[in-house]
């Protein structure tokens, strides 16, 4: 009996209540403000791995292997 109560559960039925605790003219922007934190320390921590980096195809010079492996360019006559 207890269970039937948690399988019955529809979300679309349900869901608005979170927002009769959070207002959202309160709450909005502050949880847009904290998502873009989040977002910036993601990318400026994958930004500072060294294989991730900007920086590191600055002082890259090309290999043997990646003058051969690139293709031939042919110029065509117009």
């Amino acid at each position: 009996m207890v269970f039937q109560k948690v399988l019955n559960y529809k979300p679309a039925e349900h869901d608005y209540r979170i927002w009769l605790v959070i207002n959202p003219a309160v709450w909005l922007i502050p949880m847009f403000a904290l998502v873009l934190l989040v977002a910036l320390a993601v990318h400026a921590m994958v930004f500072a791995m060294p294989e991730y980096s900007w920086s590191k195809a600055d002082g890259m010079e090309p290999t043997v292997q990646t003058i051969a492996a690139a293709p031939k360019q042919t110029q065509t006559a117009q």
